[in-house]
């Protein structure tokens, strides 16, 4: 019986040693492998002329862009002042016509009723649809007059 035990223990002894040789068989391959992809000092050196190299790049582009934009933005706003001042001439026709519109018409040799009648008879056609142009071959005016009038009537024109 103690010959069993003796083999058995012999077994096992080489056994686990073959696995801690196995072991560090591994350890020494996974140890080389490590080695071989670590980074040398020369790859970091390119690695990093080549990070400072796409930040020269990125700066420029940069540069570039900020340019671009404020160049934009310049012509935006001398747009925008066109605008403003476009704006405000308008309103001051705007007034002008509306202050216009409050006067009585003071006609040139045409009495005030046949006036009257007249944009009677214009606001009446441009009511029952017709166009400008209609208007004006009816009434005997010129076509620019009728919308004229029109527009003091607060109409819209066809």
């Amino acid at each position: 019986m103690t010959s069993g035990w003796f083999v058995f223990s012999v077994v096992a002894c080489i056994i686990i040693c073959t696995g801690c040789v196995l072991a560090v068989a591994m350890l020494k391959a996974a140890w080389a492998q490590r080695e071989r992809e670590a980074l040398t000092s020369a790859d970091l050196r390119a690695l990093e002329e080549s990070a400072v190299y796409l930040i020269d790049q990125l700066r420029t582009e940069t540069e570039s862009a900020i340019g671009d934009l404020e160049s934009k933005c310049a012509a935006l706003k001398g747009l925008i002042d066109a605008a403003d001042q476009r704006i405000s001439a308008l309103r001051e026709l705007s007034e002008r016509c509306a202050a216009l519109s409050e006067l009585q018409p003071v006609s040139q040799g045409v009495p005030q009723v046949e006036a009257d009648s007249k944009r009677q008879q214009v606001l009446a056609l441009a009511s029952s649809g017709m166009g400008c142009a209609e208007i004006a071959r009816k009434a005997g005016m010129d076509c620019a007059e009728v919308k004229l009038m029109l527009r003091l009537a607060g109409m819209a024109m066809n």
